[in-house]
């Protein structure tokens, strides 16, 4: 309830409440932020995500099956969507995270079709790493309707 209040410094303290208080009040925040149509409750949620750690739970869930990875992909396209996509970028580069999830994140980007992810999508594309390679070339093909082949030798 108090996620919505027009106080930020209210927002902000039901915010890290829930993030602090363990696995399912953060799971109901994933939730509550990948549902939200309100500015204010997404940025704030989506702040504490990138100070807290917490897209660190995100990026393992996306590598988890079923309703877990539904829902990290969710969070991840609700952050696309109101355009905090730098530690998601990152993420998504890294050599490190399970390819499952860097996959996932590429469907994540590919929601929104705007020139920026366009542009991301290229440099995945070329990145060199085959299976992110691939499926960057092949959603980048979708935004641009052309065929796999064009983009990946």
């Amino acid at each position: 309830e108090r996620l919505t209040d027009r106080r930020w410094r209210v927002r902000e303290a039901a915010v890290r409440g829930l993030a602090r208080l363990g696995g399912k009040a953060q799971q109901m925040l994933f939730r509550e932020f990948a549902a939200s149509m309100d500015r204010y409750e997404s940025e704030q949620i989506t702040e504490e995500l990138e100070r807290s750690g917490l897209m660190r739970q995100v990026l393992e869930d996306l590598a988890a099956e079923g309703a877990r990875a539904e829902l990290a992909l969710a969070v991840c396209r609700r952050m696309v969507a109101v355009g905090r996509t730098a530690l998601l970028r990152w993420h998504l580069l890294q050599e490190g995270e399970a390819p499952v999830a860097r996959l996932m994140l590429l469907e994540a980007f590919a929601a929104r079709r705007n020139r920026e992810t366009s542009e991301m999508l290229e440099q995945v594309a070329l990145s060199g790493v085959h299976a992110l390679a691939v499926g960057g070339a092949e959603l980048l093909g979708e935004l641009r309707g052309k065929p796999l082949a064009t983009w990946v030798a």
